[in-house]
């Protein structure tokens, strides 16, 4: 991989800047905190997005800023590539956002996950770096703060291995052993758990013969049950038979009972029918009687002749009424003209000037007229006199015309009791015959009752033959009932002790198999605990030591080529520690000169590049390395190896961050970087 281009904008202190990296060694100048880290930590945000615990978007975004992005250009085995990633600040904090992908002159627009999934696979690194917060490959390969590899050095050697062996992907050795011990646990308890299951095998199987010895049983008390059924059955036919024969003449006699109950019930009605007559004659004769009596006592008028005289009243009141309402109505006329007439007179009283020629009324006319209109009011008044005066017997008429109307009432009235009379007449005729008829009947139907009653004596055993065969069946059906009880709870048992006998069979099947079952696991338990872990832990100890010795071998090459000292010399021991030696005496680090340290440091870090480049040959990395600050406390002669170190590195780009001048000589590109005003600027 080379860095080709870097686009920043809003990210820590610079607003906006783009930086151009030749295919050569490069060295990032300037003051301290003027930037130079920045672009680095850029470099490692645009590929691998937000580190979590290690590079985190409030860090990198520009405060005061409310958006941020990193645009990197880059090379991987000469294909062009550009990535770019944004950031936002929001009420929850600084979060990256979507950007996208430049491959092939195609861009893709993608999430923070399907970028750093996309740079994963183009550098060749492990996709299990997806969900770590970092990438240890690119941080001891390729950009290493020198004070963190410093702090590494100073670990304690667990943390150390640790870190080592993530870096190596020889934690997968650890994890082995320790799934394989969780395995064993895990293996230990379901054994502990089969075991516990297995306690009951032997229970189940003497079980098992009980309950197929109790199923046997139950068979042979049905098979003796069998021939009592059939008994049974066939008294229960020959008792429903009988009673089936003895019904049929059952229904027969209830045919009997029955109609005779209903010529009982005829004979009943008609002799209630016959009393009910009586009553009824003995009232209408007395109601005739009555009637004869007021009939006899009562002078009628001619009715014809009161028919015609109220005819003529009527025609009379008629005429008398119209006439009336002509008066009322000449009367009413008359009163209007009054008083027209009195209006006219007072209009004319009152008026000044004619309303048709507005010519002057003198008082003369006034009066001519007003006199006119009197006369008139006077002749008005004697006519309504003269009508008043026409004497009207109406009244009298009226009176007349309703004495008329009683009579003629009366009339009709002796009329409807002459027509009721001979309704009386009648019914007492009829109800006389009526009776007559009944008691022929009577004397029918007690004939038929004689005849139906001879015919039941003829049945009168019947019945307690019924009762006694109905009886004798109902104890055979008790009998049959008490049966299939027996029967229904031997089949119960059969069925209980059948399902019983099933599952007591698929339970100990279950155990056996769980017994060879448990065999195997046991086998498997002992190989795991006797060959497997021991085979782990030692191919991890020779793969281990292997990388121990080439990494050793590095380590003293580097540290021997940056101090030309025979009196020192340092070497790694098994646990990756860094041992210094000085005139045959070890010295503790945290006692070494800082450039001694940083020679230590460096030498780490270079021989940490060297054996993890050849060790995974995926890596698409190895062309490029970071040196961050690589000559904190080197001397003058000290730094004139970095030219040598440069020079053996033999890479195709070197970034190197100092604000040490002299190095300046070594490098192919200086890229200089001055911070003013909070704003760190690259100048051209």
């Amino acid at each position: 991989m080379l860095i080709k281009t870097l686009k920043l904008n809003n990210i820590r202190t610079y607003l906006d800047e783009t930086i151009i990296f030749p295919d050569s060694s490069i060295m990032l100048s300037g003051d301290i905190g003027c930037g130079k880290s920045s672009i680095l930590l850029a470099i490692e945000f645009a590929l691998f997005g937000i580190l979590r615990g290690e590079l985190s978007g409030e860090s990198l975004l520009r405060k005061g800023s409310t958006e941020g992005s990193v645009e990197l250009e880059f090379q991987i085995n000469e294909l062009p590539l550009t990535i770019k990633r944004t950031l936002k600040r929001s009420p929850k904090g600084v979060q990256q956002s979507a950007g996208f992908f430049i491959e092939n002159g195609i861009k893709t627009e993608a999430t923070a996950i399907e970028l750093k999934t996309k740079i994963l696979t183009l550098l060749g690194y492990p996709q299990s770096l997806l969900t770590t917060s970092k990438s240890l490959i690119y941080r001891y390969t390729v950009y290493t703060p020198q004070e963190e590899m410093k702090r590494i050095i100073q670990d304690d050697e667990e943390s150390r291995l640790n870190i080592l062996r993530k870096v190596f992907n020889m934690d997968k050795y650890k994890r082995i052993k320790e799934n394989a011990s969780t395995f064993l646990l895990t293996l230990r308890d379901e054994l502990l758990i089969d075991d516990t299951k297995l306690q009951s095998l032997f229970d189940k199987q003497r079980d098992l013969a009980e309950t197929s010895l109790q199923l046997k049983q139950v068979d042979e008390h049905l098979k003796l049950s069998s021939p009592k059924e059939e008994v049974i059955v066939a008294e229960k036919k020959l008792k429903i038979q009988k009673i089936n024969e003895i019904e049929t003449h059952l229904v027969e006699l209830n045919k009997l009972k029955q109609t005779l109950s209903i010529q009982e019930t005829n004979l009943k009605n008609i002799e209630i029918k016959i009393s009910a007559n009586i009553n009824k004659i003995f009232e209408t004769k007395n109601k005739k009687e009555t009637l004869e009596l007021e009939l006899a006592q009562t002078k009628l008028d001619d009715e014809e002749e009161l028919k015609s005289k109220i005819l003529a009243l009527t025609t009379v009141l008629a005429n008398l009424e119209q006439k009336e309402r002509d008066v009322i109505a000449k009367t009413f006329s008359f009163k209007e003209k009054i008083k027209e007439a009195e209006q006219l007179s007072e209009k004319i009283a009152q008026l000044k000037n004619c309303p048709l020629c507005l010519q002057p009324v003198n008082d003369l006319h006034k009066k001519l007229v007003s006199e006119e209109e009197q006369k008139k009011i006077a002749e008005f008044k004697q006519q309504i006199e003269l009508l008043n005066k026409e004497p009207s017997n109406a009244e009298e008429k009226k009176v007349q015309l309703d004495e008329f109307k009683r009579s003629l009432n009366k009339i009709e009235l002796i009329n409807f009791k002459k027509k009721t009379l001979d309704e009386y007449i009648l019914t007492i005729k009829e109800l006389e015959s009526e009776n007559l008829e009944s008691k022929t009947k009577i004397e029918s139907i007690n004939q038929v009752k004689s005849e139906l009653v001879s015919k039941i004596a003829g049945f009168a055993q019947l019945e307690e033959q019924y009762k006694k065969i109905k009886q004798q069946y109902l104890e055979v059906l008790e009998s049959e009932k008490s049966l299939h009880v027996k029967l229904a709870e031997l089949k119960t048992k059969k069925e209980a002790y059948f399902i019983t006998t099933k599952k007591l069979e698929t339970e100990i099947d279950y155990l056996l198999k769980l017994q060879q079952e448990v065999k195997k696991r046991r086998a498997l338990q002992n190989w795991i605990k006797e060959h497997f872990l021991k085979v782990v832990d030692l191919i991890e100890r020779h793969v281990m030591l292997k990388i121990q010795q080439e990494f050793n071998g590095f380590f003293q090459e580097w540290f021997n080529f940056m101090l030309e000292d025979e009196n020192i010399s340092a070497r790694l021991d098994e646990k990756f520690s860094p041992i210094v030696t000085q005139n045959g005496y070890e010295i503790a680090f945290g006692d070494l000169s800082g450039g001694e340290k940083t020679s230590v440091a460096l030498a780490y870090r270079l021989a940490l590049n060297k054996v993890i480049n050849d060790l995974i040959s995926t890596v698409n990395t190895k062309d490029i390395i970071v040196l961050d600050e690589p000559t904190d406390g080197f001397s003058s002669e000290q730094l004139d190896k970095l030219k040598d170190v440069l020079d053996q590195l033999n890479m195709n780009q070197v970034i190197l961050v100092s604000h040490e001048s002299k190095v300046e000589s070594f490098v192919g590109s200086v890229i200089r970087i001055t911070k003013n005003a909070g704003v760190s600027k690259v100048l051209v």
